[in-house]
């Protein structure tokens, strides 16, 4: 097998993660509360939600990477990711909104504009958290540069690239 069906298994592995991640958190509140886990419900909710950020996720890498944040005009590609983040939170409830009423599940309507007015309000901050992590983490990896896996992991560019970047943070 070549190594693309196995990063992009492994990328999709990832984001059901995230949503067993938050599944195990609804799940965990409510048998704390005594009260029924419905299982059904909770597996749509979260990973109609990460399957959706799954899809849009390389979008925001791209952006995060042509617009990088940074000098000197660090405030012109913050304002836009302002912006983005705020556009792809609605992107990911539209998908929402559209997928999930085929389920019919009793806490939304059966249909996308009812579910999608009563979504905005519960999804939208995730939403925009998620977008930033994923700016964060593509500047994070773009600083770095690719693992150095002679040396055990990841590492600096260089000790120039290092000198340099501090420069503009200080």
């Amino acid at each position: 097998m070549s190594s693309k069906p196995i990063r992009s298994m492994a990328y999709l592995a990832g984001w059901t993660l995230f949503a067993l991640f938050f599944i195990s958190e609804d799940a965990g509140r409510l048998l704390y509360q005594g009260q029924a886990v419905q299982w059904h419900g909770y597996l749509v909710v979260w990973l109609t939600t990460a399957y959706a950020w799954a899809f849009l996720a390389p979008f925001v890498w791209w952006l995060a990477g042509r617009f990088p944040i940074a000098r000197p005009a660090w405030w012109r590609s913050a304002g836009l990711h302002l912006v983005a983040s705020f556009g792809f939170a609605l992107m990911e409830t539209v998908l929402f909104a559209g997928i999930t009423p085929i389920f019919g599940l009793p806490w939304f309507p059966r249909n996308f504009a009812a579910t999608f007015r009563a979504v905005v309000p519960i999804d939208f901050h995730l939403n925009v958290i998620i977008y930033w992590s994923i700016v964060g983490v593509q500047h994070g990896v773009s600083w770095c540069g690719p693992p150095c896996y002679g040396s055990g992991g990841a590492t600096l560019r260089s000790k120039t690239h290092l000198e340099s970047s501090m420069k503009c943070v200080r």
